[in-house]
């Protein structure tokens, strides 16, 4: 990884329930910062800006009624945000949505929920790598 500080922001209305997944990151140096809404997470827009990576889930609602796939794209169009961004989502939601379209918004990657801990560090690690 080039240059870039070891900070990921994970966006996730579940996060608290998938937090095990981020521990073999956590071991490795990244600081994970979690939020439970996009609009949450875009208050910290210089913690954004920092980040290396953003994991998004951008399925929920937040507490204004904002789709979080709004604010994911509102994160991607930012030029002062550098981070690559990955979708982390359940296993219906990515097959009722085009990987296409995800992609061409830039996400890096789409990464079903149901994965081992490991094997998740391992992805973004492949991920990170091409930076």
């Amino acid at each position: 990884m080039k240059k870039r500080e070891k900070i990921i922001v994970w966006i996730d209305e579940n996060w608290d329930i998938m937090d095990r997944t981020m521990e073999p990151l956590r071991k490795d140096g990244f600081d994970v910062f979690t939020f439970y809404s996009g609009g949450e997470a875009f208050e910290e827009k210089d913690l954004l800006r920092r980040a290396c990576l953003i994991i998004v889930d951008p399925f929920g609602i937040d507490e204004n009624n904002l789709c979080d796939f709004e604010l994911l794209e509102k994160i991607l169009m930012d030029e002062e945000i550098k981070a690559f961004v990955v979708i982390f989502t359940s296993p219906a939601h990515f097959y009722t949505h085009s990987k296409d379209r995800f992609k061409n918004y830039g996400v890096k990657d789409i990464i079903i929920k149901a994965i081992f801990p490991t094997r998740f560090k391992q992805r973004i690690e492949e991920i990170l790598d091409t930076y």
